[in-house]
């Protein structure tokens, strides 16, 4: 028989939590109730509510009402249409295959990275990270002289075994290789709870909802970057009206319908076989999307 599996921190939290309030306790009774449990130490019944909806359930951020979405309390944003931009000239891009060498190199300055933190220590004083590398080897003193005509006098180099320590700086986000590192592997979408287990000194104290923010904003910079280095522009206002894979397939099929000498209603009634609705059709047909495969 296999072992039983460990039981989900995350239930555990909620389900106490949920009985908890179902019984009217007060939410001070609550928090601490929670912390004797070892589920977390909160400092505030919202820092809880946005850590539970972060977690994955059905809990208003900020009134803890449940079961309802996150947002439950936030007033609806009016409602805005914006019209796609209509397709420009078709600019043909480089293949994203000609990068491959680099990300390749990249993949392996990483993987090195990785090796040297087994000499990384780090420690957080007055709000900055400060970092050094510990490598035992041989300690070289030099004593300056400066009325000596040797560069460093011969006789003033001291030879000793001990531990080198290599300065890392000391600054608002930890020493490079880890904020590469970090940003990597939020980016490549590994789960942020074991990553906060392994680097965090307390994950328990940690702003869920700050966190989340923190990733999203660093997702949108690097769409920022990549838009730029694929030859795209950033400019003000609203942005251009994305195109799903659903969208873009629909867009590919009105193209070949036209091409091929259906009439608009024709289009429509095949779209509309498709899920896609009039307006839908009418704004897809208006990017004139060609697949071109060649």
């Amino acid at each position: 028989m296999s072992d039983r599996k460990q039981p989900d921190e995350r239930v555990q939290r909620y389900l106490q939590w949920y009985s908890l309030r179902f019984r009217d306790e007060p939410e001070d009774h609550i928090l601490r109730g929670l912390k004797d449990h070892g589920l977390g130490e909160f400092g505030s019944p919202q820092a809880l509510y946005a850590r539970l909806a972060s977690d994955g359930f059905p809990v208003c951020r900020k009134c803890g009402e449940t079961p309802v979405p996150p947002e439950h309390c936030q007033e609806p944003k009016p409602a805005r249409k914006r019209r796609a931009r209509l397709a420009g000239e078709r600019e043909e891009l480089p293949p994203a295959a000609a990068a491959a060498g680099i990300f390749h190199a990249a993949l392996i300055a990483l993987k090195d990275d990785i090796v040297k933190l087994a000499d990384r220590r780090e420690w957080l004083q007055g709000e900055r990270f400060m970092a050094g590398d510990y490598q035992t080897g041989r300690v070289v003193l030099r004593l300056l002289n400066e009325d000596s005509l040797v560069d460093p006098p011969a006789e003033t180099v001291l030879q000793e075994h001990g531990e080198v320590a290599v300065p890392r700086g000391a600054g608002q986000a930890p020493a490079e290789p880890l904020t590469t590192l970090i940003g990597v592997a939020v980016l490549t979408g590994y789960p942020l709870p074991p990553l906060l287990r392994a680097l965090h000194p307390d994950p328990s104290t940690i702003r869920a909802e700050r966190l989340e923010q923190a990733v999203q904003e660093a997702k949108d910079k690097v769409r920022q970057l990549a838009r730029l280095v694929r030859g795209g522009e950033i400019r003000r206002g609203p942005p251009t009206e994305e195109v799903s894979p659903l969208e873009q397939l629909a867009a590919w099929e009105i193209h070949g319908l036209l091409q091929a000498g259906a009439t608009k209603r024709e289009v429509e009634d095949h779209l509309k076989a498709m899920g896609f609705g009039k307006e839908t059709v009418s704004r897809l047909r208006s990017l004139r999307l060609d697949p071109d495969i060649r």
